[in-house]
């Protein structure tokens, strides 16, 4: 606007009057209300280019979240599967277990009834033993026996085969060779 159109305003607003002084303020409102938008406008521009910037920065983050949620699911579903072969594995080992705590028994009882026969067949042993050592003894008293017997024969034999010479001598020839 030049000044010759504030001249040309103003002596519009004079013959106008009150309406013309209502008229120029609504006129000056609008003009600065126009300037506010204006404003308001670059404002809003300036908002939506961050708005555009922060919703890429969003979009990239949602995406990459997205991508780090199917890698923590791919990672969960694999502790999964370890989780499934580790509890295979106990109850495998568990039945382990089992089947050596039976043969664990099994043999413990088998070495019961072992030890069981073997001290049946050491008294066995025992009473035959004592049996031997019965004989054993009762055959030394009989060699003792004998030596004694042996000795006495010994001791008589002498004078036996004397009283013999005599008696031989005495007998007739012809008794003497049959």
């Amino acid at each position: 606007m030049g000044a010759g159109d504030v001249v040309f305003v103003a002596e519009q607003v004079r013959a106008a009057g009150i309406y013309g002084a209502i008229i120029l303020v609504l006129m000056m409102v609008v003009g600065v209300l126009s300037g506010v938008i204006a404003v308001q406008w670059r404002h809003s521009n300036k908002v939506y280019g961050y708005r555009l910037a922060e919703r890429d920065t969003l979009n990239k983050t949602i995406s990459e979240s997205k991508t780090a949620m199917r890698e923590m699911l791919a990672s969960m579903e694999d502790r999964n599967d370890i989780t499934k072969e580790l509890s295979a594995v106990i109850q495998k080992q568990a039945a382990t277990f089992e089947i050596l705590i039976e043969r664990f028994r099994n043999w413990f009882d088998n070495m019961e009834k072992e030890h069981v026969r073997q001290a049946a067949v050491i008294a066995a042993q025992a009473e035959a033993m004592r049996q031997i050592v019965g004989i054993i003894t009762d055959c030394r008293n009989a060699i003792t026996n004998t030596q004694t017997d042996v000795s006495e024969i010994k001791r008589v034999m002498p004078t036996f085969l004397q009283e013999l010479k005599v008696v031989i001598d005495t007998l007739p020839r012809r008794a003497r060779r049959a």
